[in-house]
């Protein structure tokens, strides 16, 4: 099949060229995660301290009244 010199390297550049698309996108998948990750964290975070603060400037200090709370805001 890889008889003549010309194939063999179409045959080595398309390896590589599939190579190279592979890990791209292997890479560029592992970053989109990452990024997707990290900022769902920072989302949580920052949306756990906006019901921290909204929580102690209303004075609210009873757990079943912040669990109805939390309950009507679903």
């Amino acid at each position: 099949m890889l008889n003549s010199f010309k194939k063999k390297i179409l045959a080595g550049f398309l390896l590589v060229t599939l190579l190279c698309v592979v890990s791209l996108t292997t890479v560029s998948l592992l970053e989109a995660r990452k990024i997707a990750t990290n900022q769902m964290k920072k989302d949580g975070i920052a949306i756990s301290n906006m019901v921290r603060k909204s929580l102690g400037k209303n004075k609210i200090t009873d757990t079943k009244e912040m669990s109805t709370i939390l309950k009507e805001i679903k």
